[in-house]
């Protein structure tokens, strides 16, 4: 039976702290651990969206580390495979407002149809023009898009098959398949969350 794994992406843009947060669902029954499993999630995603996801950064944006464990099951523990100094955004320009940022949205085809969001931090002010992404930046997204909707073969335990799902909790726990990434057109805003005082 397929599980599911958080794959969490940690960045450090111009100092400040951001995270993304991904699900793949895949079977893992021929990995010794779960935490080999995650690991092998881990390299997988790096070696085939590290790339893409490096041209839809800024260069004021690193790549910290990746981190993934299982979630659909108890008894999951994080592997974590941590950046290089290389891992850094290839768009050049001077940092933008950091309430704003590009957007990708995951679509799947459940039934009432779900929807996932994917923040990008750190957009350049070279990238955008009157809250539109110019058509070179579009074109990197859109790159970076169709590669978060590939399914990921993983290395070891037999090399299943990782698809990226959007993981619900209500009205019930379930992986539902990602069908197509798109990412938008122009900047979107991202709110804190409101925690009471």
């Amino acid at each position: 039976m397929p599980h599911t794994y958080r794959l969490t992406i940690s960045y450090n843009t111009a100092g400040q702290f951001a995270q993304n947060v991904l699900h793949y669902s895949f079977e893992d029954g021929a990995f010794a651990t779960t935490v080999a499993a995650a690991a092998a999630l881990n390299n997988a995603f790096s070696t085939h969206c590290t790339g893409p996801l490096k041209d839809a950064l800024s260069l004021h944006t690193q790549i910290l580390s990746y981190k993934s464990r299982l979630v659909s099951a108890h008894g999951g523990f994080e592997a974590v495979k941590l950046g290089v100094a290389g891992d850094v955004g290839n768009r050049a320009g001077d940092l933008s407002a950091s309430g704003l940022a590009p957007l990708i949205r995951f679509i799947t085809n459940g039934v009432p149809p779900k929807s996932g969001r994917m923040f990008l931090p750190g957009v350049s002010d070279d990238d955008c023009d009157d809250s539109f992404l110019t058509a070179a930046f579009f074109t990197d997204l859109q790159d970076l898009a169709n590669v978060l909707d590939d399914p990921i073969t993983l290395v070891g335990g037999g090399a299943p098959l990782a698809t990226p799902v959007l993981f619900t909790h209500q009205p019930i726990i379930d992986s539902i398949p990602i069908t197509v990434a798109v990412p938008a057109t122009f900047l979107a805003t991202q709110r804190r969350r409101q925690r009471p005082a």
